[in-house]
């Protein structure tokens, strides 16, 4: 579903869980999944493929005389649509027991600092996990993708905003092999105990600590020191 920037907010605030709301507001956001319809809503990229043009990049094609600025806003919205779907698909492929699990005992008020660090970790790793499959994805099939976005603290573009997670998923692969895979798509191996399985789990949320956690955009940089505080 493609829904109006404006319109995004006012979607998100019936449907998404209520914990998530903070997460959606961000100005970065393109797109989500929804599990309760199982429905990805993306906004319109027509609007901010004309603000990233006019705003940003016009100077840029500029120096190519063969790209006049129809073609130019059409590469752009292109981009977007494609990588932000990419991405919200594979999110739905997931299978997001912790989230559940948390969202239950955010009803019930019954929320614990570990619970609040498995989540934020939880996240971590579904963004990490899911930009680096995107990112193959489109690699391997959308060649003529252009990987841009822009940082809504500095209004700078980011030419491939999901760099940094990309490479962290891809350390955490070089480190626990395909159970990487396992772990984020939270399907256990058959080969192996529930007890290995959660153990492997706890290994690669350890992995996200604060000062990862700001450098790849999960929290802020003046949040490293509250979720530091957090009992494990």
């Amino acid at each position: 579903m493609v829904v109006r920037e404006e319109d995004f907010r006012t979607f998100r605030e019936d449907w998404a869980p209520e914990d998530s709301l903070d997460i959606l507001e961000s100005a970065k956001i393109m797109g989500s999944y929804f599990t309760m319809g199982d429905i990805i809503v993306m906004k319109d990229m027509d609007a901010r493929a004309k603000s990233i043009w006019k705003n940003y990049l016009e100077g840029f094609f500029d120096k190519d005389h063969q790209i006049d600025e129809r073609t130019a806003i059409t590469i752009i919205r292109y981009s977007l649509t494609i990588s932000t779907l990419t991405h919200e698909i594979v999110h739905s492929v997931q299978f997001p027991e912790g989230f559940k699990e948390f969202e239950e005992k955010f009803k019930e008020k019954n929320i614990t600092d570990k619970d609040i660090k498995n989540i934020v970790r939880f996240r971590a790793l579904a963004e990490c996990g899911a930009s680096y499959i995107t990112n193959k994805i489109l690699k391997e099939r959308y060649t003529d993708i252009m990987p841009i976005g822009i940082d809504p603290d500095t209004e700078e573009v980011e030419y491939d905003p999901a760099e940094k997670r990309i490479k962290f998923f891809g350390h955490m692969l070089n480190k626990y092999g395909e159970n990487a895979y396992y772990v984020f798509f939270n399907t256990k191996p058959d080969n192996m105990s529930n007890e290995s399985f959660n153990n492997l789990k706890k290994d690669m949320f350890s992995e996200f600590n604060s000062q990862v956690l700001a450098d790849i955009g999960i929290i802020k940089e003046d949040e490293e020191e509250a979720f530091d505080q957090l009992a494990d």
